[in-house]
């Protein structure tokens, strides 16, 4: 890990105005100073919808933050900032599930429209998710109501030959539970 130098007061500055830019959006907003201090804020509240973290922190940098985040919320969408613009940088933030990256110094504007549209997609993926569960619980319902369906068809089919036959009456129950013994004999 490259060692974290104290912050400076320009970076110090930008700090605290992307915070009250990003709580005039409506949002609350929790500090950590370090990629472990975020940890433990993150072990204490539990999922957030948007972090934005630097990439150089001290203790756990901000791709080994990253990956944390990602493993334990993967629904969280995490913004990072860089002072370096390098493209390998970036790239690499977001194959590790970065949902944008930032090289500061970062508008306010710049600021308010990444966090919009980071939370825009985090929300379409919650709720795709949430449709996909639901869709899939409703198929296998829908599916038992067929089987269910299909069962009681075949129950009114074989009973209405028993009524029409009297040398047919309860001959589809012998069957069915000779068919169920040899089932429960073959295992």
């Amino acid at each position: 890990e490259a060692e974290h130098q104290p912050a400076n007061p320009t970076e110090l500055a930008l700090v605290h105005q992307l915070y009250v830019a990003v709580q005039a959006q409506g949002f609350t907003c929790l500090e950590a100073g370090s990629g472990r201090e975020g940890l433990a804020v993150l072990a204490g509240t539990g999922e957030l919808p948007l972090i934005v973290s630097d990439l150089r922190m001290p203790e756990l940098d901000g791709m080994g933050f990253l990956a944390e985040v990602r493993r334990l919320f993967p629904d969280t969408a995490v913004l990072m900032l860089s002072g370096m613009a390098e493209t390998s940088v970036a790239v690499e933030c977001l194959h590790l599930g970065a949902a944008d990256f930032l090289t500061k110094p970062v508008s306010v504007a710049e600021m308010h429209a990444r966090v919009t549209r980071a939370l825009e997609k985090r929300a379409l993926v919650v709720q795709n998710r949430y449709y996909q569960a639901t869709l899939e619980r409703r198929v296998q319902e829908q599916a038992e109501r067929i089987r269910e369906l299909f069962l009681e068809g075949v129950q009114m089919l074989a009973r209405a030959l028993e009524a029409k036959d009297p040398c047919l009456r309860g001959h589809s129950i012998r069957v069915s539970r000779y068919a169920v013994a040899t089932a429960r004999r073959l295992g």
